[in-house]
């Protein structure tokens, strides 16, 4: 399925703490039965080339696809103590599929996440297991941290794991050990940083975006 420009709307969603969380919700005009989530990082939005195009694919590949907007920028965010911060981020990133999953009665549902948003990810996971069988795309997860390396670890469905080997938060014993579950497939990309960009360097990070969103689409197909 191919899609024609599809301008989003928002949904009404409250946060955790009474304020709203910001979103983009793109629907195909006829109807699908395919949903996609999208968790960005906290200094990686939407719009950055990962997620943009990761979206661009999903929408061609048939999914209705809702993105989180909130700004975590602002100086009373900043001010939290880092514990609020990550509860604030999990809340939010909860509330958004809880209301994306209102919308219809959709029969596949894909997460994708990059860096903190992939520990909003295993949150989610962890706290009901059912979503562990669905389609998962994991950008620069935090492997460093034990809960979210067990939970990719442990998905029954098929996921998408991309990082780079110059990533600290990408932890190479953790990366290894996702060789035993089959229903994973790794991608790292060598001296990248954590956005899996080469500083210095646009062309070999263009190629890398090429290169990742080629794999994707495979894992999608």
């Amino acid at each position: 399925m191919t899609s024609n420009k599809i301008d989003p709307i928002s949904l009404e969603i409250p946060g955790a703490h009474g304020h709203r969380v910001d979103n983009k919700f793109y629907q195909h005009e006829e109807a699908v039965d395919k949903f996609a989530v999208i968790f960005p990082g906290l200094g990686y939005t939407c719009d950055k080339p990962m997620l943009y195009y990761t979206s661009k694919l999903l929408l061609a590949r048939g999914y209705d696809v809702l993105q989180l907007w909130t700004d975590y920028n602002d100086p009373a965010f900043d001010e939290l103590p880092r514990a609020e911060q990550t509860f604030q981020l999990i809340e939010d990133g909860k509330a958004l599929l809880a209301a994306g999953l209102q919308v219809k009665n959709y029969s596949n549902l894909l997460l994708a996440g990059k860096s903190l948003g992939t520990l909003t990810m295993t949150f989610i996971i962890s706290e009901d297991l059912r979503y562990s069988s669905e389609k998962t795309i994991w950008f620069t997860p935090l492997m460093h941290l034990p809960p979210v390396s067990r939970a990719i670890l442990d998905l029954s469905g098929k996921a998408f794991v991309a990082g780079s080997d110059s990533d600290l938060t990408y932890e190479s014993q953790a990366v290894a050990d996702l060789q035993s579950n089959t229903n994973v497939t790794t991608l790292t990309i060598r001296q990248a940083n954590h956005s899996l960009e080469i500083p210095g360097d646009p062309i070999r990070s263009i190629q890398i975006i090429s290169q990742v969103m080629a794999q994707l689409a495979a894992f999608l197909s």
